[in-house]
């Protein structure tokens, strides 16, 4: 920002357990006083949080984005309320005015000291006066108190950018090619005389080392994990070691490795939490600690970004930087853009600007034109428009869903009323799914597994016995049980690399089994001793999600420990009629861990988000059976009473009913996502969009179906029979 700048400063001083005090300096004066400010209750705070990412999820509805925003705009409220009060408001207006009339750049200025108000979300300011969002006007940056300030950098154009993209074998799963098209191609209309992004080769710090020192860069684009370390008091982002395990690289190593590419000036921080400050420090977040470690600006997430929300706003920045705007009004004209693009959508204020120096001009753009950046804004809604419309598939995957029209809940059954039984869809004479193996178990099947990383299947059902098969030798090569009494096995999940197995038991215990040695290494009790329907690994294999009777469904970690219940409360339907949720036969994550789908004897798929907030109800006429995610994560598929298995698109509509012809009791995808059901008619049923192109030979009723690679699945049946089945 240039000199004559007009910046009204808030400082924001915590001088005791909540005993607050601020102190507001402008160009017409100065004022103080004890501040009043609203208790930051964690529910609070957590309510927030959980509805800004609701907020962009793929799956939303009309009504539910003026409920989303109501907590956010009534604490933004208070906040704006409690620090613009009287005399600070009258500087702010005299100040403002000020520069509307000259035509002078404004800017507001937190300056806090003071963990608790530090976890405030100040972005989300609400002045009442205006009806709307500051940060969605002017200006709104963190100014962090260091020591020698730096001078901006003459830049000429073109904008250099390093990205960075971390994924270590230990951490959640990044798409790493996905991320990396998705970015360049949100750039690629700025065109290379403008910015220009490079990917870094390798995912080790020596490799961050080795590009610093080659190459000029501007500005560092980190999409990656990264977090705090108390006992060190600094922040740090992951990179990966040779064994391909994350390696923690701190503020300080990170300001060495970059210390000799004098023109950095800028980090952009796409990583989990990288903005947030924790209970510890006013630097103790990522991104604050990387300021005082030298960066002269950050810009970092307070909260998870959905991907859309995020290319949008990277596209806008950099557009707007390019263009000679200003760091913290490019950040501005970037919030805007993401408002107006993505209706109904709150991550716009997600992002959170540090500052190391009052000045926000970091950069100097020597070939920017006046022209040019007056019309930065409106070059940036064009190619954000542009930008939407191409991460849009049939059906639209736009992650905010204001356009959404309210969901018709299809007539209610009574509960006792028996499902009544389908014609099967008509089918060609000849199907191509052939059996290639058949084995025998002791007793019913209820549920199967794959483990296609060392091509063998599990299995288990009535007898309590976990049988592990071969597919090269045809022959049970592991069996876990019980030493003492069989207790009948519902569901079971195997992790990627097929070394250990989750069971739900009947007799309330969740066991986890080490398929090498044959024993069970962990067990729990479900809660309220509630007899378990069935168990998921999450993606990256660190919880289970239990299904339960009793309406309720359990989160647990690796050891056992509840981390999380999903209560399913009884719903209304048109009729004024509770409907009882009863037992949650199905529950499942998303392939990118921020949801959990459940569905229950009521009819309600569910949806909820990683924290435990439901977010979403999906109503069918009969009992989900059974629930499954597109390996994409677009698409779910729900198996019902009804005979029908129902793809769900993004919008939360119903994008197509497949006609299975019986109840439909397991659900799953293939590899290539193709998916597959099963059900008491003894056949499953492989469907390429709305239409079943093969199916088995009839064989006992299924009770699961599991998808094990490329158009290959499994078969789970009543006749004590698991069955292997490839398309030719």
């Amino acid at each position: 920002m240039s000199p004559e700048a007009v910046v009204v400063q808030l400082d924001l001083v915590e001088h005791a357990p909540g005993v607050y005090y601020l102190t507001c300096q402008s160009p017409f004066g100065e004022t103080n006083f004890r501040l009043e400010l609203p208790e930051p209750e964690s529910r609070r705070l957590q309510a927030v949080e959980t509805n800004v990412l609701r907020s962009g999820a793929q799956l939303i509805t009309r009504g539910a984005a003026g409920r989303l925003e109501a907590p956010i705009r009534q604490l933004g409220t208070d906040l704006c309320d409690a620090v613009l009060h009287d005399e600070s408001r009258e500087l702010f207006e005299i100040s403002l005015r000020h520069a509307e009339s000259t035509r002078t750049p404004f800017q507001l200025m937190l300056r806090i000291r003071g963990t608790t108000l530090a976890q405030l979300p100040w972005e989300f300011l609400y002045d009442r006066r205006r009806g709307d969002y500051l940060a969605l006007n002017l200006p709104v940056v963190r100014y962090l108190d260091v020591m020698q300030p730096v001078a901006p950098v003459t830049v000429k154009l073109p904008l250099r950018i390093l990205g960075v993209i971390s994924h270590p074998d230990d951490r959640d799963e990044l798409q790493v090619a996905t991320e990396k098209e998705a970015l360049s191609a949100a750039l690629a209309p700025l065109g290379d005389d403008q910015v220009q992004l490079s990917w870094l080769e390798g995912s080790g710090w020596e490799h961050l080392w080795r590009a610093a020192r080659r190459a000029s860069w501007h500005i560092l684009h980190f999409i990656g994990h990264g977090g705090f370390d108390e006992a060190r008091g600094e922040g740090f982002l992951e990179f990966v070691d040779d064994d391909g395990a994350a390696r923690q690289v701190y503020a300080t190593d990170l300001g060495r490795l970059l210390h000799d590419n004098d023109s950095l000036r800028l980090a952009v921080l796409n990583a989990c939490e990288s903005g947030r400050a924790s209970g510890v420090d006013t630097f103790a977040s990522p991104a604050a600690s990387f300021i005082r470690r030298g960066f002269p600006a950050a810009v970092a997430m307070q909260y998870e970004i959905s991907d859309p929300a995020a290319l949008i706003f990277a596209q806008a920045l950099y557009g707007a930087i390019a263009s000679g705007v200003s760091l913290d009004r490019a950040v501005t004209d970037a919030r805007t853009t993401v408002h107006m693009t993505q209706p109904g959508s709150l991550e716009w204020g997600t992002p959170v600007l540090y500052l190391r120096s009052r000045n926000a001009d970091v950069f100097e753009v020597k070939d920017a034109s006046r022209a040019s950046a007056a019309d930065s804004q409106t070059d940036n809604l064009r190619r954000a428009n542009d930008l939407v419309r191409t991460l849009k598939a049939p059906p639209p995957q736009v992650r905010a869903k204001a356009s959404v029209p309210p969901q018709q809940k299809p007539p209610e059954r009574p509960p006792q009323q028996k499902p009544p039984e389908r014609p099967p869809p008509a089918q060609p004479r000849a199907h191509n799914l052939t059996e290639t193996h058949r084995f025998a178990h002791p007793g019913p099947v209820h549920a199967v597994a794959a483990d296609p990383a060392h091509r063998r299947l599990f299995a288990a059902g009535e007898l309590g016995e976990i049988l592990c098969w071969d597919l090269d030798t045809a022959q049970v090569c592991r069996c876990c049980r019980l030493p003492d009494r069989a207790a009948a096995v519902r569901s079971i999940a195997v992790t990627r690399d097929g070394r250990f197995v989750a069971a739900v038991h009947d007799d309330r215990v969740v066991r986890v089994w080490d398929a090498e040695t044959e024993t069970a290494t962990l067990s729990f009790r479900t809660p309220g001793n509630q007899a378990g329907r069935c168990v998921r690994f999450a993606p990256d294999e660190s919880l289970l999600v239990v299904g339960c009777a009793g309406a309720l469904a359990l989160i647990a970690d690796r050891y056992g420990r509840e981390r999380l219940r999903l209560l399913h409360r009884p719903e209304v339907d048109d009729g004024g009629r509770p409907r009882r949720p009863g037992d949650v036969r199905a529950a499942t994550f998303s392939p990118d861990g921020r949801w959990i789908a459940t569905g229950a004897d009521d009819g309600l798929l569910r949806l909820f988000g990683a924290n435990g907030q439901i977010a979403f109800r999906f109503p069918h006429p009969h009992a989900v059976l059974d629930v499954a995610f597109r390996p994409d994560g677009r698409i779910l598929a729900t198996g019902a009473a009804d005979g029908v298995a129902r793809l769900w698109n993004a919008h939360g509509e119903v994008q197509a009913r497949l006609n299975h012809g019986s109840a439909v009791a397991s659900v799953a995808y293939t590899a290539d996502g193709r998916l597959v059901t099963g059900g008491a008619d003894g056949i499953a049923r492989l469907w390429h969009e709305e239409r079943a192109h093969a199916w088995t030979e009839p064989a006992g009723a299924i009770a699961a179906v599991a998808g094990r690679a490329e158009k290959s699945l499994i078969t789970a049946h009543a006749d004590h029979t698991v069955r292997v089945w490839e398309l030719t």
